[in-house]
């Protein structure tokens, strides 16, 4: 549901806010003051999603970082 809302958001109002910046400052230069924040917060986002969840995640055990092809194994009792 987050990752909807904030596409929504960001998606909806980006046009918006590109469209405003100039008109108010009547130069290009916030656009791509904003276009490489967005690219940022990506990169950071990216980077934290790459690492893993940490030891200390207490779902990190419960299989949901596994992809669909690996393979659990259960010990038959």
């Amino acid at each position: 549901m987050g990752h909807e809302l904030s596409s929504a958001i960001a998606g909806g109002l980006s046009p918006v806010v590109a469209t405003a910046l100039p008109a108010a400052t009547g130069h290009f230069l916030p656009v791509a003051l904003l276009t490489m924040g967005m690219a940022l917060v990506t990169l950071v986002a990216l980077l934290l999603f790459a690492q893993g969840p940490k030891a200390s995640d207490p779902h990190a055990s419960c299989g949901a970082h596994r992809s669909r092809n690996e393979h659990i194994e259960t010990p038959v009792s």
